[in-house]
């Protein structure tokens, strides 16, 4: 069982190019009333039997949550409250016929979840945001969602150097949206709003279906005795979110939206030695369907981007006391359509992703004096990315460097001490250019953590 209860008051966005910078800015609150609440248990097991050729893996679960926050972000600060109930299982069954193996099992859930948001006082702003964003009830809606996924992997040893697999996941899910509130997009007595009505919309109660097919196909080929080249060939997939389906705006009365997918194809080399080891590979993928608002700010499917790049992963042992290890990834995520969207945005298409870097890397060099004693120095580093889809406003992306070490105490007891941003950088979390403005999340400076863990021993028999 675990269980987890958070109450942050949260911050707003630093405004005005390179804020993040900013001394005094970086560490103040624009937002000082903004807050968020949030309550979570999970309960799960495990039951498992392992047979000669055949294995057998249960685990149910329970979950429950509640969440309230503010909307500091948006006109007239409404409150966000919602949560949800969810029970299901996820079983797994192993079988090793012959020079094969099969994994298949099922997947179920049943869930149950509710939304509110409420705004306490009138919008301030122009006649139009004060018009369509009214005091009162926004949204209060429930849904009870059911999903059944059966799966099956099958895995051939071909040859003694070729392994090929084969896999197919299935899913349906099923949405029961229960509107308790006036249906339409008029304030929650009934009375419209000017302007052409209020900016929330309540879509009637409805039932929805989604039904996906996830196939795979992977191969593996020995070159040597340590090394092997795979490929793969597969399809992802997500079925619309409930606020995508019934969180709607602008008078649109339904979200006709179909699931988003995502095809990719990964070519890679792997090698392993004694003191070493290397994993680089190439992938391109094409994602469709995706959710975006359209000019009129329904929320519409049809948005396609592209995803082309490679990745390299390197560990070294190079003394008996030091590793170093390097993980980097280089890839170009661009739009693959071209539309005018909610607030006059235009996609087109071989424009880069918003907020999307190009070069990722983690470099990280390890010692161990004794066996008890480990400490290691840190270099990461987030490339460049647009702000907008326009690809007219950028973040120059950060470099950062931090130091951790940590000894093992008698009795269980352990010591760790990490050092983040050594260098005291200035750097932002989250960058975007939204309403005019360059807006920032600034990341943490200089700061020290410590940690004493403890870990009940096994008595010695």
């Amino acid at each position: 069982m675990s269980a987890s209860d958070l109450e942050q008051e949260t911050a707003g966005f630093v405004i005005g190019q390179d804020a993040y910078k900013d001394a005094d800015l970086k560490r103040s609150n624009p937002n000082p009333e903004a807050f968020l609440e949030l309550s979570s248990q999970r309960l799960y097991g495990l039951w498992r039997r392992d047979f000669k050729r055949f294995f057998a893996g249960i685990r149910p679960y329970l979950r429950h949550s509640d969440m309230r926050f503010l909307q500091h972000f948006l006109p007239g600060q409404p409150l966000e409250e919602n949560g949800h109930l969810s029970t299901g299982v996820i079983s797994a069954f192993t079988f090793e016929p012959g020079n094969s193996r099969v994994v298949a099992g099922l997947d179920l859930e049943w869930s149950d979840v509710f939304l509110r948001e409420t705004q306490s006082g009138a919008t301030q702003g122009s006649a139009f945001l004060v018009e369509t964003r009214p005091a009162g009830k926004h949204y209060d809606f429930e849904v009870e969602s059911a999903a059944i996924a059966p799966f099956v992997q099958v895995d051939w040893l071909m040859t003694a150097r070729l392994t090929l697999s084969s896999g197919l996941r299935a899913e349906y899910v099923r949405y029961d949206y229960d509107n308790r509130m006036r249906d339409g997009n008029t304030r929650d007595d009934g009375t419209p709003c000017g302007f052409g009505g209020c900016l929330y919309t309540r879509p009637s109660d409805r039932m929805d279906e989604f039904t996906n097919l996830a196939p795979k196909f992977a191969a593996s080929c020995s070159l040597a005795a340590n090394a092997a080249l795979y490929a793969s060939l597969a399809r992802g997939f997500r079925a619309p979110q409930v606020t995508e389906l019934y969180r709607l705006q602008s008078g649109q009365q339904v979200a006709d939206l179909d699931s988003e997918r995502l095809d990719s194809f990964e070519l890679g080399l792997r090698v392993l030695r004694k003191s070493w080891s290397v994993d680089t590979s190439i992938f391109a993928m094409d994602k469709r369907d995706s959710v975006f608002r359209d000019a009129d700010g329904f929320n519409v499917s049809g948005a396609r981007s592209r995803h082309r790049g490679a990745e390299f992963a390197f560990d070294w042992r190079f003394r008996e006391r030091w590793r170093l290890e390097i993980a980097a990834t280089y890839a170009r995520h661009e739009y693959d359509f071209d539309r005018v969207a909610a607030r006059g945005e235009t996609f087109e298409s071989g424009r880069d992703v918003d907020t999307a870097p190009r070069w990722l890397a983690n470099v990280e060099l390890f010692f161990y004096p004794s066996d008890s004693v480990s400490a290691s120095l840190q270099w990461t580093t987030i490339g460049a990315y647009y702000l907008d889809a326009e690809n007219r406003f950028d973040y120059p992306g950060h470099d950062i460097a931090s130091l951790h070490a940590s000894i093992d105490l008698s009795g269980g007891f352990a010591l760790a001490a990490r050092l983040n941003n050594i260098a005291d950088t200035d750097i932002a979390d989250r960058a975007d250019y939204a309403f005019g403005n360059y807006r920032y999340f600034p990341g943490r400076g200089r700061e020290l953590f410590m940690e004493l863990t403890y870990s009940p021993q096994t008595p010695k028999r």
